[in-house]
């Protein structure tokens, strides 16, 4: 099996290693290198998870398909992306999307038997996986809160005086795209710009691409009071 380290070096479970320590850690391990064609099924809504997946290669999307055959695509991962990290270790360990090959790729899986030795034979690797998964559910969490929220609005304003706050200013340069941001409140993208353009109309927000100016921050911790 040849695997891109270069590639493993991209993903978190590998942050701060080397190449050396990389191939060393995977060295007599169970891991496997699969290949997609693009369009290919990688994993189906239900399907049992038994091993974490790392693109070495291409990338994929993360599908929700209906009956209907409408899909709706949750998020696209690349290169170093990690897919089924905290489905392995959980009970009911069912994919709740399916993932799809954008283009040609390739996909590393380290099964969950293999993980603790993994862990045991370095520091470095157990302090990413371990960081990986108290972030997932930190990023759970911040998620319901803003799903708690009944209006779009609402979510926005409290999404915007979350970064005010941790970035210690009015002048924000937000950490994801408008897609992830949209994402993360849990709404549709072109009703997050629809309601942003009409906060920004009303002299609430200014912004351009995810560089965002609070201009009236009293009325958006008003808004969360209503």
């Amino acid at each position: 099996m040849k695997v891109n380290i270069t590639a493993l070096a991209a993903s978190p479970l590998f942050k701060g290693l080397s190449d050396a320590q990389i191939s060393h850690i995977l060295k007599g391990t169970c891991c496997t290198l699969s290949s997609y064609k693009r369009n290919q099924i990688i994993a189906v809504e239900g399907e049992t998870c038994t091993s974490i997946g790392i693109i070495v290669k291409g990338s994929v999307d993360i599908k929700r398909i209906f009956a209907s055959g409408k899909a709706l695509t949750i998020t696209t991962m690349n290169i170093g992306g990690i897919f089924g990290e905290v489905l392995v270790f959980s009970e009911t360990n069912k994919y709740p999307s399916t993932i799809i090959a954008v283009k040609d790729t390739d996909i590393l899986y380290i099964p969950r038997e293999s993980i603790p030795e993994l862990c045991h034979s370095s520091a470095g690797f157990m302090s990413n996986i371990m960081s990986l998964l108290a972030n997932k559910v930190l990023m759970f969490n911040e998620k319901i809160k803003y799903l708690s929220l009944q209006t779009i609005r609402q979510r926005i304003s409290t999404l915007l005086l979350d970064c005010s706050k941790n970035q210690n200013s009015l002048e924000l340069s937000l950490p994801f795209s408008r897609k992830e941001m949209a994402e993360l409140l849990g709404v549709p993208r072109p009703s997050l710009s629809r309601e942003m353009i009409r906060m920004s109309k009303e002299g609430l927000i200014s912004f351009h691409k995810s560089n965002v100016v609070i201009l009236n921050i009293n009325e958006l911790e008003e808004i969360l009071l209503n």
